[in-house]
């Protein structure tokens, strides 16, 4: 069986149109979170196949908790970012990113490369 996926994002948008364009891409099961603790509970409990977590600049907490993960995890981040608030994410662990606001067609096509490369 194939192990779900997770999204945690706040703004509930944004949140939207990133659930949407996921159960377009995949047939997996999708589990909606809206805050870090939450994702940090489910995380513990089970096995995903990818990890959609939003970031914030500077965020200690984290970054902490990133450093233990084996998830592929991918950052939301907006396109403010500049690279070094990037860099002790990506130093930590996270596997990717995506900007925000969604551009649709690049985010299915990320997807579906993704969990064609993984099968988990």
């Amino acid at each position: 069986m194939n192990n779900p996926i997770v999204v945690q994002q706040e703004d509930p948008i944004q949140r939207k149109l990133l659930l949407e364009i996921l159960g377009s891409a995949s047939d997996r099961q999708i589990f909606d979170l809206r805050d870090f603790e939450e994702l940090v509970d489910i995380i513990s409990r089970q096995n995903f196949s990818l990890v959609f977590m939003e970031l914030k600049i500077g965020n200690k907490e984290q970054i902490q908790w990133l450093e233990k993960q084996d998830d592929y995890l991918i950052g939301i981040i907006n396109r403010k970012w500049e690279q070094e608030q990037l860099t002790p994410f990506m130093e930590a662990g996270l596997s990717d990113y995506i900007f925000k606001p969604y551009q649709p067609p690049r985010l299915k096509q990320l997807i579906s490369k993704l969990l064609t490369h993984f099968h988990k």
